[in-house]
């Protein structure tokens, strides 16, 4: 373990250095002055009490802030470890003690799935993301792709032998929601470690009602699937959080109609993109969205502790 500070010590971020500790992890950008985009989203979030900052923390050294890190817990119990920031000429070991602090705090707040996804889109994050994680016992289970193609204007009426129920009963979608999930190509470790129900408080949590579109998908009356979108009107996209069919329906090209109507949707939110993660590893549905026109944008890596898949 790379040696640390003497006098190190690890803190809360105070109420007064949030938005310049959330600026840096955000955007690798160290100031009090000026705030960016995304990171005011997330300060905009917080403040309409949409997600909590007190799993943000910082190291300090000779009076000094030196790193910060933030573990967002979502509902559902899930944390998502944000980059670690560290000062040029600050050691790796410091990163590492703030992972240790996060997890600890994920722990006392009942975090069943903590999770990170290292991205090139955060400035300077990926290849330090990655080191620390590994030396605080994480290990990267999974890589993902980001897909997305632009929302032209349609050609024809959406068509076909399915009906799309928006705001459904909350049981109703659980529950045909858990179904679709049963041999899912879509990150398999983390099967079973959620309820249907903490899945859905997570999306509720990331997306306002007015931002979203939560449908139970029938065939002549028969639950067979669900499809699970949201608006990013700053971005300019919408996004399928989720979608599925249940093992016995697949397999007849309807995956198609759900995404055609999660185009169609996104055109009435007037969004220029549609964008979706899947595991590479799930070729079927990796076919499925090309044949729909989406494209591989990027690859997004999906890191877990192994100790929290042997214990599931």
């Amino acid at each position: 373990m790379p040696s640390l500070p003497h006098d190190l010590t690890i803190l809360p971020a105070a109420v007064a250095d949030r938005q310049r500790l959330l600026n840096w992890i955000y955007s690798d950008t160290f100031c009090s002055d000026g705030i960016d985009r995304g990171a005011r989203e997330l300060l905009d979030r917080h403040q309409r009490g949409q997600l909590s900052l007190d799993n943000m923390l910082k190291a300090v050294s000779n009076g000094q802030t030196v790193a910060a890190a933030w573990g967002q817990v979502l509902a559902g119990r899930i944390g998502v470890i944000w980059p670690v920031r560290l000062m040029e000429g600050v050691s790796t070991g410091v990163g590492v003690e703030l992972l240790k602090a996060i997890d600890e705090g994920f722990e006392r707040q009942g975090v069943v799935l903590p999770l990170s996804l290292p991205s090139d889109q955060l400035a300077g994050t990926s290849s330090l993301q990655q080191d620390l994680l590994g030396m605080a016992g994480y290990q990267q289970f999974a890589t993902l792709l980001v897909m997305s193609t632009p929302i032209t204007d349609p050609t024809e009426e959406l068509e076909g032998p399915l009906q799309f129920q928006s705001d459904p009963d909350q049981v109703v979608l659980a529950d045909i929601l858990q179904q679709t999930e049963m041999e899912s190509g879509d990150l398999p470790e983390i099967h079973r470690i959620r309820s249907a129900f903490d899945i859905l408080a997570t999306f509720e949590q990331e997306a306002a009602a007015a931002s979203r579109a939560w449908y139970v998908v029938s065939h002549e009356g028969m639950p067979v699937g669900c499809l699970l979108l949201a608006c990013q009107s700053s971005r300019g996209a919408c996004s399928i959080q989720y979608m599925g069919l249940a093992p016995p329906f697949r397999g007849r090209g309807w995956g198609t109609n759900l995404v055609q109507a999660a185009l169609q949707w996104g055109r009435q939110q007037q969004a220029n993109s549609l964008v979706l993660l899947v595991d590479s590893r799930n070729h079927k549905a990796i076919r499925l969205y090309e044949k729909c026109g989406l494209a591989i944008d990027r690859e997004q890596q999906f890191w877990m502790r192994a100790k929290d898949v042997r214990s599931s």
